[in-house]
């Protein structure tokens, strides 16, 4: 499996402490299942921003060879979650931003009361730039929770949802647990996330993990554990329309 949003990239992940969380992080999502992680610092623009990219490209070679040395059998690869503005088109034009795996694929994160017609409009601008854009914690947004159903109007623009784990749980209100219930049931999310900075995170995963599998049945929690791996290696996941009906969810072609 795959986690598409691990909080395992520390401040100061060099010091002797943080390399150790990140080896125990690491061991607990193995020992869920997990075999790559995608590590998603989150990007807000500000004028004096200094960019972290190559830095964090480098501290994610060196963790992985770290886990390697220690026999853990996980991958970290790098990713951002970003909070939309209009500046960042121009940030992951010059790369000062990362894709996640240097890929074309963004996930891109607005203000939970964004409106519908502000999201589309900034999801196009990002598409017409070239990105495919993957919306951050869709059950989170309150045109979302109000109609659930809207989100077919999102996914026929090519835009691809994921979901945090913990949502199912009620980590964030039984609201939003409801609507992320009501997304699985109607085969609404193809990418799933841990958000996990902590070992006992990942433990609280297993069980949120089980919860989905059972809501959405074992073909389906298959293919949504997985869709990341076509992400990773740049591969264009195209929607489809949703249905409910647990088949056929979505086709695959490479961008290569």
């Amino acid at each position: 499996m795959i986690d598409f949003h691990c909080d395992i990239l520390f401040p100061e992940s060099s010091t002797p402490e943080n390399l150790k969380k990140t080896i125990e992080l690491a061991k607990a999502a193995s020992k869920v299942g997990f075999t790559k992680l995608v590590a998603a610092p989150r990007f807000t623009y500000q004028k004096d921003f200094v960019s972290t990219y190559d830095y964090d490209l480098k501290r994610c070679e060196y963790l992985n060879s770290l886990l390697r040395e220690n026999n853990v059998n996980v991958q970290i690869f790098l990713g951002s979650e970003i909070d939309f503005s209009s500046e960042v088109i121009d940030c992951l034009k010059r790369k000062e931003i990362a894709t996640i795996n240097d890929t074309q694929y963004i996930l891109v994160r607005f203000y939970e009361n964004c409106s519908f017609y502000t999201m589309i409009d900034s999801v196009f601008k990002l598409q017409m730039a070239g990105y495919r854009v993957i919306l951050s914690q869709i059950e989170k947004y309150h045109f979302i929770i109000e109609d659930p159903d809207i989100a077919r109007e999102l996914a026929v623009r090519d835009i691809l949802f994921q979901m945090d784990v913990r949502s199912i749980e009620g980590h964030h209100g039984s609201t939003i647990k409801k609507t992320a219930k009501a997304l699985l049931k109607s085969n609404r999310i193809h990418i799933l996330g841990t958000h996990a900075s902590k070992p006992d995170d990942y433990s609280q995963a297993r069980s949120s993990l089980s919860k989905i599998q059972k809501i959405v049945g074992k073909e389906s929690y298959q293919e949504i554990t997985t869709n990341v791996e076509s992400i990773l290696t740049n591969k264009l996941i195209v929607p489809s329309d949703f249905t409910g009906v647990k088949k056929s969810r979505r086709r695959v072609f490479s961008l290569r």
